[in-house]
């Protein structure tokens, strides 16, 4: 039900495509960093980081808005 929401809120945040590739397989699809690295071809240490990174991007533009705790977590 959030899917337009998140696209948005994607769009708007400034990711690099790294820290998309960390949100789209960790935070959409629920994979760990772990399984994420191995399917996207890089260290796990470096998914976590653009993960992070990514996270602390969304946060800074939409953590007062209670949706998108809905798409983090």
């Amino acid at each position: 039900p959030y899917g337009n929401l998140v696209e948005y809120a994607l769009s708007t945040a400034n990711l690099s495509w790294q820290e998309s590739l960390a949100i789209n397989f960790c935070g959409r699809q629920k994979y760990s960093q772990e399984k994420a690295a191995e399917l996207a071809g890089y260290s796990a240490d470096a998914v976590h980081l653009w993960y992070r990174a990514a996270m602390k991007k969304l946060l800074t533009a939409w953590g007062s808005q209670e949706w998108i705790k809905k798409i983090i977590n």
